[in-house]
Parts: C-alpha cells; structure tokens; sequence
C-alpha cells in the first residue's frame, strides 16, 4: 500500500534528479556552445520541462513546510550532506547569479550597439540592465551566505 510519507519521498526524489539533469544539460551546453560552438536545439525545450517538472514534484514537500518549493532528499542522510547541500546550494547559486549578470550585461551591449528600442523609445538594453543587476545582487548575497556556510555560521 502508497501511504503519503511514500510519495512525498519519491516526489523529492523525482524533483532533485529532474533539477540536477537540468543543471548538467545547461553545463554541457554552455560548455559545448564556449568551447565546441555547438549547441543542441533540443536543450531549450528539454531545460524547461525538467525544471517545470522539478517545480512540480517539489510542490508537495513545499506545502507539508509552509515554503514556497523545497527539496529533501538530502535533508534524510544526516548533518554531514546538509553541510555540503548547504555549500553546493550557495555556489550554485552564485554562478548562477554571476551567469545570469554576465549574459545580461552581453545581452543590454548587443541592444545598445544595435539600437534597438521598444515602442515607447525606451532602449531595450535597459531591461537587460535589470537582469544584470539582479544577477549581481544575487551572486554577492549567495557570497555572502556561502562564506558563513563555510565558517560554520549558515543562519547569517
């Protein structure tokens, strides 16, 4: 018999490795379209679905917590692969943030040098300014947390 506890375990099961073959796709891609100049067109599409289906397996956990999504399967294998869920979420995080800043900032100079801009007249560089901010932001607070994770301090 499926009693609840059982299909929250395989829902976060089925959200963290739905969320880790997505960050390895966009590994390989950014990797192969840096360094190979290749980059599959079936990833786009494929990234999407996977996240969206992380998103959704994670929902259950989310609710029984009172969060807005949550992943658990680490959080069942003792203190030890908290500490390292712990390190790996703030750096993943970080080059998260330092992509998204890093592509947005290309982005906005390839609007700027080309001229584009909305039906308002506004640039369409400005907008892809936002985003790199927000990456900015974004990789300073992962810093910032990643380094009291390190030092023993994750509340900070």
């Amino acid at each position: 018999m499926i009693r609840p506890g059982h299909v929250r375990k395989i829902c976060d099961i089925a959200a963290s490795a739905t969320m880790a073959l997505a960050l390895i796709i966009v590994a390989v891609v950014a990797l192969g379209r840096n360094f190979l100049g290749f980059t599959p067109i079936w990833t786009e599409p494929v990234v999407g679905l996977l996240v969206f289906i992380s998103v959704c397996a994670a929902i259950p956990a989310g609710l029984r917590d009172g969060v807005h999504v949550s992943l658990h399967v680490l959080d069942r294998m003792g203190a030890r692969t908290l500490y390292v869920r712990d390190i790996a979420a703030q750096a993943l995080s970080l080059a998260l943030g330092l992509g998204v800043a890093v592509s947005a900032l290309l982005y906005a100079q390839d609007m700027f040098d080309i001229g584009l801009t909305d039906y308002a007249g506004i640039p369409d560089g400005l907008p892809a300014l936002v985003g790199a901010l927000f990456g900015l932001v974004l990789a300073a607070v992962s810093l910032v947390r990643l380094n009291a994770v390190i030092r023993g301090n994750p509340s900070s």
